[in-house]
């Protein structure tokens, strides 16, 4: 390096690209409906039954390791049917990530540009005021409590019934986070497993061939 003058060269900046959980394009669609209905099912009976007449907003975290899909699930719950009906007024998905900044979360709730923190409290507070809500916060990584005491003090100025979805891998984050206990997402049964395997495996044939269609997986 030292020879041909590498260690001259200014070095280029490092830049990391967070990208919320999003497995879902990796598997067939229908097979993951399938696989989660039992999970999405009991949410959003919490979210459209048992949270119809709080008047604070139920957050409900779903957590994990990665990879498991836990913003799979979400998209499941976020696009079924009854809670589109349920959160008509207002039904919104942010990613998060690891950057728990206030503003910016607050600008994105309410599709708005403000540069000042507080503007952009009052006009989430204003967007969210009479209106029956569902949030999504996918993928929090934030432990900072007061960060978190600034949003939710907006937050809860939404209608009787509102609801916010967390998703993190932190159970920290959860219990910070959640007014019930934490969804620890499930390990898929071993029958959508084989499925997602061959899904997977035979995707560019017709056919499956008959001496590997047979075989049994084995899943520990």
């Amino acid at each position: 390096m030292r020879d041909f003058r590498f260690d001259k060269q200014p070095q280029a900046q490092v830049q990391i690209n967070y990208l919320c959980e999003n497995d879902s394009t990796m598997i067939d669609p229908e097979i993951v409906s399938r696989s989660r209905d039992e999970e999405k099912q009991k949410i959003v009976r919490m979210l459209v039954k048992e949270q119809a007449n709080n008047k604070d907003p139920m957050v409900v975290p779903i957590v994990g390791m990665g990879g498991l899909g836990k913003t799979t699930l979400a998209q499941l719950i976020y696009n079924d049917p009854e809670v589109k009906k349920h959160f008509h007024q207002i039904l919104k998905w942010v990613c998060v990530s690891d950057n728990f900044d206030v503003c910016n979360l607050a600008n994105k709730i309410c599709n708005a540009s403000e540069s000042n923190l507080e503007n952009a409290l009052q006009k989430l507070q204003r967007e969210l005021t009479r209106k029956r809500y569902l949030l999504v916060l996918d993928d929090v990584w934030n432990k900072d409590d007061n960060k978190w005491k600034k949003l939710n003090a907006c937050l809860k100025h939404g209608d009787v019934g509102s609801a916010i979805l967390t998703t993190t891998r932190d159970k920290e984050i959860a219990q910070l986070m959640g007014t019930v206990k934490e969804h620890g997402i499930a390990h898929l049964d071993n029958k959508f497993i084989k499925e997602i395997i061959e899904a997977k495996a035979f995707i560019s044939q017709e056919r499956k061939p008959t001496n590997l269609a047979g075989l049994h997986y084995r899943i520990q």
